[in-house]
């Protein structure tokens, strides 16, 4: 790819590129988040950039032979959120910049336009830094919040300014299937109103079968990112999974597993302070309070054992029920993701919220 008129020209990454890209991010001005911190060394560093995943494009600006730039364009590979990418940009800060910048965002955005068929674009930028702000929103991005203390770098807290660009679908052509602004119409089934015995506890391989059932369940799927066609095996497979960053809680009322969450802690540079859950409840239970006493288990494993200073998470603003509890337990709305995700025959907003643990 090359940019009309311009000496800088686009192409994609090569192993050859290792070093001049290590130099490069040193000096450059990132926008977005890219692991680097000016300890990791070269070798750490040609690893992380030989790894492949097919979600990642990257590209470089070159101007004059000299590499002056990195793009890297995430396809999300989650079938409900494959309509959506991301893209981080470094370009160096001491010359040819503003001509970087720009080469490297056309080239992602004929990307995402003309070649992934991306109706969502996602971008996040410093919050001081006012020039990229209002050139993204020259080329049609818009603020959807702000992600406070999102990074660590240089000595201070960073906040993020999070921005999308929005493609029109000719499927939407009734703007009401844009948002998911109604309230939530999925009623609980068969609710139990008097429960015996609770207890949470540390999930097991075990509750593979449990977990299944749960994650089948329409209604579960419509307040996560499931689908209904999963098979038992990708359950048991991420049961199987054991990580020192994953911390997972398992609801069991009478004997019965009816809920369960996950704590994940982000292992990227600058980003250790973050961990990001997810919970589901048996929609048989829904109502029952099982949401906030696993919300009490791992609070209190993020803030009296993992010391965790952010924790956040996406929720429907369709689901008014999930939006109570986890404001209940200290978590704000920073913004909201537009046409976030596809499911149940609809597209859905999310809400993105954070928890901050104070001093």
């Amino acid at each position: 790819m090359q940019k009309p008129g311009n000496e800088i020209t686009i192409r994609p990454l090569q192993p050859d590129d290792v070093r001049a890209i290590y130099d490069l991010l040193k000096p450059s001005f990132v926008i977005g988040d890219i692991p680097y911190d000016p300890g990791i060394e070269l070798s750490m560093f040609s690893d992380w950039l030989a790894r492949r995943n097919p979600e990642i494009h990257r590209f470089v600006a070159v101007a004059d032979g000299e590499i002056t730039g990195l793009l890297r364009l995430t396809h999300k590979s989650s079938h409900r959120l494959n309509h959506s990418g991301s893209i981080v940009i470094a370009a160096r800060a001491r010359s040819h910049y503003e001509e970087t910048r720009q080469a490297l965002l056309a080239a992602a955005l004929d990307l995402a336009d003309n070649w992934l068929n991306l109706y969502r674009l996602e971008v996040e930028v410093l919050n001081d830094s006012k020039i990229d702000i209002d050139y993204f929103q020259s080329i049609g991005f818009e603020v959807e919040g702000t992600r406070l203390i999102g990074a660590f770098r240089q000595g201070k807290w960073l906040d993020h300014i999070c921005m999308a660009r929005l493609r029109f679908n000719p499927q939407w052509s009734d703007s009401s299937q844009m948002t998911a602004s109604v309230e939530a119409d999925v009623k609980p089934v068969n609710p139990r109103r008097q429960i015996e015995d609770i207890e949470i506890r540390p999930a097991r391989i075990g509750d593979a079968i449990a977990f299944y059932d749960m994650l089948c369940d329409p209604a579960i799927c419509r307040t996560t990112l499931q689908l209904p066609s999963q098979e038992i095996r990708q359950t048991e497979e991420r049961l199987m999974e054991s990580h020192s960053w994953l911390h997972r809680f398992t609801a069991v009322a009478d004997g019965e597993i009816v809920g369960s969450i996950i704590l994940a802690e982000v292992q990227s540079r600058g980003h250790q302070h973050i961990a990001r859950i997810g919970m589901k409840v048996h929609s048989a239970y829904w109502r029952l309070g099982i949401g906030s006493l696993l919300m009490i288990s791992v609070t209190d494993l993020a803030d009296n054992w993992l010391n965790t200073t952010r924790i956040e998470l996406d929720v429907n603003t369709d689901n008014p029920a999930g939006i109570h509890l986890y404001q209940k337990f200290g978590s704000v709305i920073e913004g909201t993701k537009r046409l976030h995700g596809y499911g149940d025959g609809r597209w859905a907003d999310s809400h993105f919220m954070d928890r901050i643990q104070k001093e």
